[in-house]
């Protein structure tokens, strides 16, 4: 066998095998990427035109699903809502928002999920909807107006603030395990047990042969 053909063939031996530790990886870490709320994220994803794994993904990020969850800053709930955001989107959608408990599960989907809508209308780029959900619309405009940060006024190509790049890092990579663990669609039902096991390893190959 000819030199170049041996040092090919490792070299695809080598990037399968890091493939699959990756995979194996979230595989395993499965546990720490679980489908919940599936009812309320697809009742209000669809409502506003929102990607349920967006909801999904940003939900993990922020809370990890404790809907008891309080930030530093008093960001409250699932999706970690900000009074003051529930405050201006309870006026967009003409609620009282004095109703608004938002440690309750349904409720933070709701307010969450339709900031998420709202501030897909004012960005187009959704790594900027991202930092913007994290580190505030005022920030992120203020971002894409400066050229050390943004070349076309529409996505960013440096995050100034750590933490917001970061957390927008951690929304992609939500994302992926996502699609990687239960596949491009959104589930429809919560498995356990061994039908996860299998439903995991079938998306698991399914993505791998869509990589190549």
């Amino acid at each position: 066998m000819k030199l170049w053909k041996k040092i090919l063939i490792t070299i695809i031996t080598v990037l399968i095998i890091c493939k699959a530790l990756f995979l194996g990886a979230i595989y395993y870490g499965g546990k720490n990427y679980p489908v919940n709320y599936i009812e309320e994220i697809q009742k209000y994803s669809n409502e506003y035109g929102v990607d349920p794994r967006v909801v999904l993904a940003i939900m993990r990020v922020e809370s990890n699903f404790n809907s008891d969850a309080t930030s530093k800053v008093n960001a409250k709930g699932l999706m970690q809502v900000l009074p003051d955001t529930a405050k201006h989107v309870a006026k967009l959608l003409n609620i009282d928002v004095n109703s608004i408990d938002l440690n309750d599960a349904e409720t933070n989907i709701k307010i969450g999920t339709y900031y998420i809508k709202y501030l897909m209308k004012n960005f187009s780029n959704m790594d900027t909807v991202y930092a913007a959900y994290n580190g505030g619309i005022g920030n992120v405009n203020t971002w894409l107006k400066d050229s050390k940060y943004s070349s076309d006024g529409v996505s960013l190509y440096n995050i100034p603030s750590s933490e917001t790049k970061h957390y927008v890092t951690k929304v992609n990579k939500a994302l992926k395990a996502y699609e990687i663990l239960y596949g491009k669609e959104f589930p429809t039902k919560k498995t356990k047990g061994f039908s996860k096991f299998v439903e995991n390893v079938k998306n698991s190959i399914n993505y791998i042969f869509r990589s190549f």
